[in-house]
């Protein structure tokens, strides 16, 4: 069956994939947050798995090991692997993303807050990709600038590289739109 719009709200999303992750994977393991990955035969959401290490303020961030495709249609895990990094598009040095990283000034308050704006508004981000061949209308460009604002300020600086190698084409796509 083909996926189509509407999609399932991503705090669900994450409700499920970490369910599957969670019997298999230590609590140790941090993982990404949902992102659409696009494919020339599929459509589905992508979360990573890495691990993270040492003290707060020190932490060590590890390359993806795992990953979770995710219908967003009906949050439902279509698969949960382990990966290479490369499989994941993960070669070679990674680069620094600017705009990305999170203040360390930041409240815990404040970041919980943010990460429920940005998951509260991702269904509306990935619906507008998935029909990436219509423009979006100006409520829904206001909406992808949130999302982008949100990512960069929520995202672990060492963490973006992951995302935008996993799906190129959503991150070209989201700086073309916002």
């Amino acid at each position: 069956m083909p996926i189509e719009p509407p999609f399932k709200p991503a705090s669900e999303i994450c409700i499920k994939a970490g369910r599957v992750a969670a019997s298999s994977l230590p609590d140790e393991v941090a993982e990404t947050l949902p992102i659409p990955r696009r494919t020339e035969d599929e459509f589905a959401l992508i979360i990573m798995h890495y691990s993270e290490s040492g003290p707060p303020g020190k932490r060590e961030v590890g390359l993806p090991h795992h990953a979770t495709l995710i219908n967003p249609q009906t949050a439902e895990v279509e698969k949960f692997w382990k990966c290479s990094p490369e499989e994941l598009g993960i070669q070679g040095q990674l680069p620094k993303i600017d705009g990305v990283g999170i203040d360390p000034e930041m409240t815990s308050m404040q970041f919980v807050e943010k990460r429920k704006r940005f998951l509260e508004i991702s269904a509306n981000v990935w619906e507008a990709y998935f029909r990436r061949n219509e423009k979006p209308n100006a409520a829904t460009k206001v909406v992808i600038a949130e999302y982008v604002e949100l990512f960069g300020n929520i995202t672990k600086q060492e963490v973006a590289p992951f995302y935008i190698a996993a799906s190129p084409d959503f991150f070209r796509w989201l700086q073309a739109e916002k």
